[in-house]
């Protein structure tokens, strides 16, 4: 599965979310501990234990009624996402991975939105067998058992993103009180 939605945030609401991230990258990476088990640097090992939502959200971008305007996602009453920033610097990309923990019960969805940097660095779906080209605000929406990777950057410019893990059943029924997406922000219709 993959679904585009250009301008899902508009280009002031990425240079707003660009600013904040690159204004509190410092603060996250000095004070949120690693996940022993990861091999991700950077902001991107925050990933499990860290949810920049309430922050976007506090910025007053109203992700929360464009999620729901989403077809796949408008079926459901309550969402639970974590969200994580990603800042790629020149030489640095992520290799092919998915988000799924279990290959066939997944009930999330992995979405990304790119912020700032050279268009140019794209992020490659397995699905599409391609490289799809960065658009400042576009979101993707995938599979979490779909393979993806963001390609090296190349440029001085870094390359800033958004991930979302988007799920439609509260996470501690499917991974108990361990999981640290007890950290996820929940959005509600109603």
């Amino acid at each position: 599965m993959f679904l585009e939605y250009p301008e899902f945030l508009s280009e002031q609401e990425c240079d707003d979310i660009s600013e904040l991230i690159t204004d509190r990258e410092p603060w996250v990476l000095k004070n949120i501990p690693t996940t022993p088990k990861t091999e991700y640097k950077g902001l991107t090992s925050k990933y499990y234990d860290f949810n920049w939502l309430p922050w976007v959200v506090d910025a007053g971008i109203d992700i929360r009624n464009r999620l729901f305007n989403i077809d796949i996602l408008r079926q459901h009453e309550t969402l639970w996402i974590q969200c994580w920033c990603n800042v790629l610097r020149q030489g640095q990309g992520l290799q092919m991975h998915h988000h799924a923990t279990d290959r066939d019960n997944n009930p999330f969805y992995v979405g990304h939105i790119f912020i700032d940097g050279n268009t140019e660095t794209g992020t490659y779906y397995n699905e599409l067998n391609r490289t799809v080209p960065s658009e400042k605000g576009a979101l993707h929406i995938i599979g979490a058992e779909d393979n993806h990777k963001v390609v090296l950057n190349q440029y001085e410019e870094p390359r800033i993103s958004m991930a979302l893990d988007i799920w439609h059943i509260n996470p501690t029924e499917f991974f108990g009180d361990d999981k640290a997406m007890v950290n996820g922000y929940v959005i509600s219709q109603n």
